[in-house]
Formats: structure tokens, C-alpha cells, sequence
């Protein structure tokens, strides 16, 4: 199976500056759902307010799913 960017590159999060808080949580919530080895769901849903980088965790979240 060919691998992609999202498997092969390594995002730059808790330290990155340009990162707001929500999305840096965002993202490690996300990896903790995908890393879970009892979670059989596909779905997740995070809930954040308007203006704090819905668009950017949207980005971001491929990379926390990068083992599936």
C-alpha cells in the first residue's frame, strides 16, 4: 500500500506559535480517539467556538488518523 503526507510527514503542534490553543487540543484529542484500541467507531465530532480554527483542525486532523 502506497503511503501518503498525512503518514509520512510529521506535524509540528504543541510547540508551533501559530497554533491557537483550541486547535492544539483539538488535535490531541483527536490522536487520543485514534489511537484508542477499544474505539470501533469512524466518527468523532469536536466541538469548537467561532473563531478559534475550525478550518486549521480540519487540516490538521488527517495527520492524527495516519495509522488507520
Amino acid at each position: 500500500m502506497e503511503r501518503n503526507a498525512f503518514q509520512t510527514k510529521t506535524p509540528v503542534i504543541q510547540e508551533n506559535p501559530k497554533l491557537r490553543k483550541p486547535q492544539k487540543e483539538a488535535y490531541a484529542a483527536l490522536e487520543d480517539f485514534a489511537r484508542d484500541p477499544n474505539e470501533k467507531e469512524h466518527e468523532v465530532g469536536i466541538v469548537l467556538p467561532v473563531g478559534c480554527g475550525k478550518s486549521g483542525c480540519i487540516t490538521l486532523a488527517p495527520f492524527s488518523f495516519r495509522d488507520w
